[in-house]
């Protein structure tokens, strides 16, 4: 990173040189601990996770009970899923801006968080509604599938009545918007009590 600057005999000029120079060190210093960071965390997250999976893997093997080898095997889905949010928070160190995203078909993703979420709504006395679509979008698939699951999931935990996921096209140039709604009374206009 360091420029390779030579002298001019100039003092202003060698001076601005010198700082230039100084500056590309601490880039390079800051760029090779990012790099470090992301190597101690990839090590440091997989090592339990991996464990983790291996344990559920086994349970699910044993186990004689149908409902627990279908926890233990949703568990699973879990912590894959927790991988590659991890890939992907892992990833944006080592990735220039805008790299790593991909064609993505919104029905499988959809899918995903239906098969994910249903059954927790269903035990809330909840219904999540997904709407089929075939937009396809360009995106990094791990951060929309996480983006999407929070949003469903604080309408779960802070909405009420039906939730409905869909996706529309907006716009002239046909951008994909994907809505979270639901039936609950939203947010408070004053949310604070007067004074705060």
């Amino acid at each position: 990173m360091r420029p390779r600057l030579d002298r001019t005999g100039i003092e202003e000029i060698d001076l601005v040189a010198d700082e230039l120079s100084r500056s590309a060190d601490r880039m390079a210093a800051r760029l090779a601990t990012e790099r470090q960071f992301a190597a101690d965390a990839s090590h440091q997250l997989r090592t339990p996770l991996t464990a983790l999976t291996m344990r559920l893997e086994e349970i699910a093997a044993l186990s004689t009970q149908d409902d627990v080898r279908e926890e233990a095997e949703k568990s699973l889905e879990q912590v894959e899923r927790l991988v590659g949010v991890v890939d992907e928070l892992l990833g944006r160190s080592r990735r220039a801006l805008g790299a790593g995203t991909e064609l993505v078909m919104l029905a499988e993703l959809f899918e995903q968080q239906r098969e994910e979420w249903s059954q927790a709504f269903r035990a809330a006395g909840r219904h999540l509604e997904i709407h089929d679509t075939d937009a396809t979008v360009f995106a990094t698939p791990g951060g929309l599938a996480q983006v999407l699951a929070t949003l469903i999931e604080n309408s779960l935990h802070h909405g009420g009545g039906t939730t409905s996921v869909l996706a529309r096209e907006s716009g002239t140039n046909h951008a994909i918007v994907i809505e979270v709604r639901d039936e609950g009374e939203g947010v408070p206009e004053e949310p604070c009590p007067a004074g705060l």
